[in-house]
């Protein structure tokens, strides 16, 4: 018998791979058990920093949001959905593509569009957080344009819709306050646990890398902390920082929109945003030039085709990118 000397990735007994992730899982668990155990005053004012933020920015802006969204959007055909979006701000959107879906009013295939179109930065967010970070006149109107931008080109690379033609069904006041409090209490949860994260690494991890790169860290994990923390580079790489942050959204947004999407698959979520992400920075690089080196602005182009590409060719939110995160994100 001729002795086999390639080797390729079907060879791996799937039976292996559960193995090792019944021990790792475990492990990665039991390791942060003992972060927190070492570090518990680094951990402890996270949390107090991520409670704050959610009684003193989140919950005073976003609740107030997901009450009249629910409403808005059960009188709304499901068009209407990416205005009410655009106007919510994350995870207002996938909320209300969620609501609509169980509801009957759009088919699967096109709340898994919906919720990565319909899932913005809202303009609460980009004029009350991003825009005093970059003091610059205007600019709060320039990162708006860009970002609407970036969404409609989002659409454009997307699988098309089909039409909806189910009457829209209204909801009662009370049945929209209790969903946004069920939803608002997914949301400070990721943020608070996101917050504690970042206080153990930037006190352990993040202080070796450069200012931009400690701050691409914050935002690309939760987008909030990442934004606030845009005062510690210069203008003109802030502001194209800014454009991808709020674009992306961070893994934390995601789990939030995880949190208030259940039963739709998010696998075109992770490559819709990075795409969105490359787009707008992109924009914004062009908008401030010597921001960001040349190369640079080929990167974005790249990642734009390449997760253009992506987006284009997925069925049924069969992903390559987004695998992990979806994988990470389902209920």
């Amino acid at each position: 018998m001729r002795r086999r000397d390639t080797f390729s990735l079907g060879d791996i007994d799937s039976s292996e791979v559960m193995d090792v992730k019944r021990y790792l899982v475990p492990v990665g668990w039991a390791m942060g058990m003992l972060v927190l155990i070492l570090d518990g005053r680094t951990a402890l004012s996270g949390a107090a920093e991520g409670v704050a933020l959610c009684l003193g920015t989140l919950i005073p802006s976003l609740f107030p949001f997901f009450v009249l969204s629910a409403m808005l959007t059960s009188t709304l055909p499901g068009g209407g959905l990416v205005l009410a979006g655009i106007l919510g701000g994350y995870p207002v959107g996938a909320g209300n593509v969620a609501r609509a879906y169980h509801g009957g009013r759009i088919s699967k295939e096109d709340a898994e569009v919906m919720a990565v179109v319909c899932n913005c930065a809202g303009p609460s967010f980009l004029f009350g957080v991003a825009a005093p970070i970059l003091e610059a006149p205007g600019a709060g109107f320039v990162l708006w344009g860009i970002y609407l931008l970036s969404v409609l080109a989002l659409r454009a690379v997307l699988p098309k819709m089909k039409t909806v033609s189910t009457p829209p069904k209204s909801i009662s006041l009370q049945q929209a306050v209790r969903d946004a409090l069920g939803a608002m209490a997914g949301v400070c949860g990721w943020v608070v646990l996101f917050r504690v994260v970042l206080a153990v690494l930037d006190r352990w991890v993040l202080w070796l890398l450069p200012d931009w790169g400690r701050v691409m860290v914050c935002g690309l994990l939760e987008l909030t902390n990442g934004c606030l923390a845009l005062g510690q580079v210069e203008p003109g790489l802030r502001f194209v920082l800014a454009a991808g942050m709020v674009s992306f959204g961070g893994l934390c947004v995601m789990l939030q929109t995880a949190s208030v999407a259940r039963g739709i698959s998010l696998g075109l979520y992770f490559p819709g945003k990075v795409f969105q992400c490359a787009v707008s920075m992109l924009l914004a690089s062009l908008l401030t030039p010597g921001a960001v080196p040349f190369y640079m602005q080929g990167l974005f182009i790249a990642a734009a085709l390449v997760f253009g590409y992506i987006l284009q060719k997925q069925k049924k939110g069969v992903e390559i990118g987004g695998r992990l995160v979806y994988n990470l994100c389902k209920p």
